[in-house]
């Protein structure tokens, strides 16, 4: 495109979104304005039609007027150019829509095309030393997936397409460096690109030539059998053709030496391809940026023609590539047509990946219409102003920041549960009405509480643009997170800066239900203490949904629905042990596998332990670690991995109770049979009744201590865990071994040891 009048501008889309101009950061805070810019980005230099934005906008929630509403966001965004010394007049009104004109240079996407389309020209020529350096410069441009951090169904193909292309791009990278021969060099960065793409099979052969070729042969075998363990626990197959004949020739020592590279300058220090690629620093690989870090030529022998500033080198023979959009690309219709060849014919036998692994980088849609050639910018018809009163676009500018996420990631190793997230992703939509939908997951320590809520919770992302917040209220413990510290947290996460930050519960409290009003936000609660904790977080309109988890009861008040997970069943418990064991051990030992499970009492906790224990520890059978469960008195012992402990996680319910309560479950531990009666109670605590029906609700509430039933009666029945009841057990050593209902000085001679592990629960 032609030179537009006004200071530089940068657009930045591999990753979060970023406009620089004069190498100055234009903060763009409201969603609206930044969904309507990277539509625009996205179709650069074509037309994007008002109702594609709207949709991509507002996704089905269209304002009652969209036309206007876009034509508002699209005003905003000159202007904020405009102020900022960029050219307000590269976005275009063009009929059906808008469209926004860029530069190569200006535009971290299109550059990627051209350098990739310069190394392949490199490459053609038997020039890899600039080749390897144009693709090392295009990967450093990325600082992250596609528009991280703004989710959005417009563009979910766009970021799988370019994830793809930046495969292809460092697979490209690695095969060039392996063809003139810097083995030792690439081993670290394709290592990290291996536990980054643990399946791409092209990415661990490379890894297991370079390790033979710089020496490792030991270590390229030992990949090999990692490999092959994965691929047969995770995919239920072996890997390809490639990979064993690779791990043939290495046994064999035949393993073709690498070629002599045809290279226009000597490999030397100092080359851009020297150094891996990865995330640019700051300033450095930016397009058009101010260090001209981007700019300079790729080969140091190499005659390139002079470049404009922005421009990528370009070798003389050949012609530049023309400044236009990559022509459209036909949607898939059967197998993907191969990427352009990087090498010639004669060259194809010796990096045969380079030509046939290459997919052609992603293009603008077929149905864009690209605009005319480039010319000097005219007067832009501005878009109409709204009529009449409306709602500012910019209402959230300055204050909140687009759509953050606190939420912990979501775990691969997630068993069961389908009835419990669907009911909670059905109860948290976003309401019409001023009610705030809140569910609360309850239960006792290791059910999965925590696992579940941030499950729902990733799954309700797409409902919640506006954000997603989560905080640890830490409700177990002896000092709860005060709701005017996280007010503060979240505040400072909405884009309240911290010396503007009210004093007091109240103020913030105010001042977090303002940013919240009409906004989809999903807020969540893990590990509540009390309906006084939670009241002061609870937004004020039904735009936004809030999820609690906590062991009591606390958030009943509130909560439309409550979820308790319980206990797996028997055969998702095996499952879940299945994530850590790998099938083969269970398919080996399913009797042992059933006496883990049993020994777990089927707690998710517990069960997730020892998969993580067989993880670790590869050569340990079911049988062994089943063992070791097998003796009670050292079971909590066994259930303790990488900081994580059953013990702890029941010692916080423990605490919380007060002593008559703790007194109780430490003789409760103490009898023969799993069960009591409600009657029983009193007796057992040697208190009054009120005394110890308080003491039992204590329990109860926690989840210490189940109600199972009424007894004969009619009164409640009770019973403990088997886990809870060895926690028990060992509390009473300490404490009143030689107190006990049944007269036994050591909390286990009640009972014979091979009765504990059939205290559990029953779901």
């Amino acid at each position: 495109m032609g030179q537009s009048p006004g200071a530089a501008v940068e657009f930045r889309l591999l990753g979060p979104l970023e406009v620089r101009v004069a190498g100055r950061l234009l903060p763009l805070t409201a969603p609206r304005l930044r969904y309507t810019l990277a539509l625009l980005l996205l179709h650069a230099n074509h037309t994007v039609p008002v109702a594609e934005l709207a949709e991509g906008i507002w996704e089905g929630r269209l304002p009652a007027d969209p036309a206007n509403q876009v034509a508002v966001c699209v005003s905003l965004l000159r202007r904020r150019l405009g102020r900022a010394g960029a050219d307000a007049r590269r976005i275009l009104t063009v009929p059906p829509g808008y469209a926004l004109t860029a530069r190569d240079a200006e535009l971290d996407t299109a550059l990627v095309r051209r350098l990739r389309s310069s190394a392949d020209a490199c490459a053609a020529d038997g020039r890899l030393e600039e080749a390897a350096a144009l693709l090392h410069r295009a990967l450093s441009l990325w600082r992250g997936p596609l528009l991280s951090g703004m989710d959005r169904r417009a563009w979910h193909p766009e970021v799988r397409a370019w994830e793809e292309e930046r495969v292809a791009l460092r697979e490209r990278w690695a095969e060039l460096h392996l063809a003139l021969g810097r083995h030792e060099r690439v081993v670290s960065e394709l290592a990290a690109f291996v536990q980054e793409h643990p399946f791409s099979e092209r990415s661990r052969a490379q890894l297991m030539t370079a390790l033979y070729r710089s020496g490792r042969r030991a270590d390229a075998l030992r990949l090999y059998r990692d490999t092959v363990r994965l691929f047969e626990d995770q995919l239920g197959t072996a890997p390809g053709p490639e990979l064993r004949r690779l791990q043939r020739e290495i046994l064999r020592g035949t393993l073709p030496p690498p070629p002599a590279p045809r290279t226009s300058a000597p490999p030397g220090d100092g080359h851009p391809e020297d150094a891996p690629p990865g995330d640019a620093p700051p300033g450095k690989g930016r397009p058009g940026g101010a260090d001209g870090e981007a700019r300079r030529g790729a080969g140091g022998g190499a005659r390139t023609a002079p470049a404009a500033p922005g421009d990528v080198p370009r070798p003389v023979p050949r012609a530049p590539s023309p400044a236009r959009p990559t022509p459209p690309r036909p949607a898939p219709a059967g197998p993907r047509e191969p990427g352009p060849a990087l090498l010639p014919p004669s060259w194809t036998p010796r990096l045969p990946a380079l030509a046939r692994r290459t997919p052609p980088p992603p293009a603008a849609p077929r149905h864009r219409d690209p605009l005319p050639p480039p010319r000097p910018p005219a007067p832009a018809h501005p878009a109409p102003e709204p009529a009449g009163p409306h709602r500012p676009v910019g209402a959230a500018e300055g204050r909140a920041p687009a759509g953050p996420c606190l939420l912990p990631g979501d775990l691969r190793a997630f068993v069961g549960r389908e009835r419990e997230v669907a009911a909670l992703t059905g109860a948290l939509a976003p309401a019409a009405t001023g009610q705030v939908p809140v569910a609360a997951v309850t239960g006792g320590a290791g059910t999965g509480k925590t696992v579940l809520a941030v499950r729902a919770a990733h799954l309700l992302r797409p409902a919640f643009p506006d954000g997603q917040l989560y905080v640890d209220l830490r409700g177990t413990h002896p000092r709860p997170v005060p709701p005017e510290e996280v007010l503060g947290r979240f505040l400072r996460q909405l884009g309240t800066p911290a010396s503007a930050l009210p004093d007091g519960l109240e103020p913030r409290a105010e001042t977090y239900r303002a940013l919240l009003a009409d906004r989809r936000v999903l807020v969540v609660l893990d590990d509540a203490a009390s309906a006084a904790q939670i009241r002061p977080l609870l937004p004020g309109t039904g735009s936004c949904a809030v999820l609690v988890t906590s062991r009591a009861r606390v958030a009943s008040p509130f909560a439309a629905l409550g979820v308790e997970p319980g206990l797996l069943p028997p055969e998702q418990a095996l499952e879940l042990l299945r994530h850590g064991a790998g099938e083969a051990r269970l398919a080996a030992e399913p009797e042992a596998a059933r006496r883990v499970v049993e020994s777990c009492g089927r707690l998710p906790l517990a069960l997730g332990i020892v998969a993580a224990r067989l993880a670790a520890k590869p050569h340990w059978t079911l049988g062994r670690i089943a063992a070791r469960l097998a003796d009670a008195r050292g079971r909590l012992d066994e259930l303790e991995h990488d900081g994580v402990a059953v013990r702890a996680r029941i010692a916080l319910s423990y605490e919380a109770v007060g002593p008559d309560a703790r007194r109780l479950l430490r003789r409760l531990a103490l009898l023969p049979a799993p069960e009591v009666a409600d009657r029983a109670v009193a007796r057992l605590l040697g208190t009054g009744r009120e005394a110890a029906e308080a003491a039992v609700e204590q329990l109860v509430d926690v989840r210490l201590v189940e109600v199972v039933g009424p007894d004969g009666s009619g009164g409640p029945r009770y019973r403990l865990h088997g886990l809870v009841r060895l926690f028990a057990a060992e509390c009473a050593v300490e404490a009143d071994a030689v107190v006990s209902a049944t007269g036994p000085a050591h909390p286990t001679a009640a009972f014979p040891d091979e009765d504990l592990p059939h205290h559990p629960v029953v779901p």
